[in-house]
């Protein structure tokens, strides 16, 4: 029988060195189970608890949005029996077997690569990825830390900009953070934007149409107007920030690495950037925009040339305004939702929508590094064998697996057939 020596010697024995290389949870910490917690408490309790125990990030239930008011309403009658009409719904789904937490914790050793993204960023990188469990789609954004004021800062604009996102539907979602502690590395978990970004759609088309850029300028400015009216600036507003869907709905995007390299963020430099972001949308070159302004905006610095002759003036108006060399005359976010240029009627050139121009962005410049579809399908169907190993999980639903084959741009019953042979084989 072992026994541990009871001496001097004993207290100077080294200490076991942990680990920390595994990925840990970088929003906020996961509640430790108390006694208490385990004993004899209402169903409606429990399930309000395990909620908060297993997700580390704040998250809005969406599907079961009725659910959850239907157990605030029950936690606030007293003496209300559990075959209440306000908890039949949920306790008569659980029994079943058909109801979830509102959303549960990802985790990376879940996810399985399937590119590379474009990123203009010059700090770190972004994978497209799929969750194994649920077949959704995610984009992952890796970003190096090198000191602790970096890091303290992220954590601070992911933590309200996820605060953010549950009140205003065109910021982009953020699904949960992590630290890997080894490597210096945080990693955001995103919704993924299949239509790319407007740089890409820039750099495969060249110039947009003025009707384009205004639409887009003005849901930009209404995320802004947000922020601002809430005491916050945005910092470092770039046109790889503006995501696109296939349908042309467009969501705003963090702006991580902008925002560790912008030392004095304001609401003067958020309003100077978007004047960047429409200036360069409309002439598709950044390279004419001057650095030093010599004259009283940084457009009207700009040496003549046709590019900069066909635009109207009243966007020319729009541009001097947001790029006004002295910053106390800019105007705010909410006065330039009011100019004439974002709410013209009949505005210059082609009629065509923005779907349209993102379609050809989608196809032909979206910069993802993709395997052929059918190869890159049998490479999902071997990574999920791994990850769903023992797990003992039901077959994703038809909704989720439509969407993957869409995706993929693969017929339905395709990828419904091979994901159904994994979960076969696996079990």
């Amino acid at each position: 029988m072992l026994k541990i020596a009871n001496d001097s010697k004993a207290k100077n024995l080294p200490k076991p060195i942990v680990s920390s290389r595994l990925p840990k949870a970088f929003s906020q910490p996961i509640k430790k189970m108390k006694k208490k917690d385990f004993e004899e408490i209402s169903e409606a309790e429990e399930y309000k608890k395990m909620k908060n125990l297993l997700s580390p990030i704040k998250v809005m239930p969406t599907e079961h949005a009725k659910l959850t008011k239907a157990l605030k309403q029950l936690e606030k009658l007293p003496g209300k029996q559990e075959n209440s009409d306000l908890y039949e719904p949920f306790s008569k789904a659980r029994n079943q077997g058909q109801i979830i937490l509102p959303q549960c914790q990802v985790q990376l050793e879940e996810m399985i690569t399937l590119s590379s993204l474009n990123s203009q960023s010059l700090n770190g990188n972004i994978r497209k990825v799929l969750h194994a469990q649920t077949l959704e789609l995610f984009a992952i954004k890796q970003i190096p830390i090198s000191t602790r004021d970096e890091r303290a800062h992220l954590r601070d604009w992911i933590g309200k900009w996820q605060n953010a996102q549950q009140r205003h539907k065109k910021l982009l979602k953020v699904s949960a953070t992590f630290w890997n502690s080894p490597e210096g590395v945080v990693s955001v978990v995103m919704e993924y934007m299949p239509g790319g970004s407007l740089k890409n759609l820039i750099d495969t088309c060249g110039s947009l149409p003025e009707r384009q850029v205004s639409f887009i300028a003005k849901k930009v400015l209404e995320c802004l107007k947000y922020f601002h009216g809430k005491g916050e600036t945005y910092g470092g507003i770039s046109t790889s920030q503006v995501l696109f869907t296939k349908s042309g709905s467009i969501k705003f995007g963090l702006g991580l690495s902008q925002r560790l390299r912008t030392k004095v963020p304001s609401v003067a430099a958020d309003i100077y950037s978007i004047g960047l972001l429409v200036l360069n949308s409309v002439i598709g070159d950044s390279d004419l925009i001057p650095s030093t302004p010599s004259e009283c905006c940084a457009f009207h610095s700009i040496d003549p040339n046709p590019m900069i002759n066909r635009l109207t003036p009243i966007i020319k108006d729009f541009l001097c305004l947001c790029l006004n060399e002295n910053s106390s005359k800019r105007p705010t976010a909410q006065e330039l939702l009011k100019h004439e240029w974002l709410n013209l009627e009949n505005y210059p050139g082609p009629s065509v929508e923005l779907k349209e121009v993102i379609a050809i962005n989608y196809y032909f410049g979206s910069g993802e590094y993709l395997e052929a579809a059918d190869k890159l399908l049998e490479r999902v169907c071997e990574a999920l064998k791994v990850v769903i190993l023992g797990q003992h999980l039901s077959k994703p639903g038809d909704i989720a697996i439509q969407q993957f084959a869409t995706d993929l741009g693969l017929p339905y019953t395709t990828v419904n057939e091979k994901i159904s042979k994994v979960y076969t084989e696996n079990f």
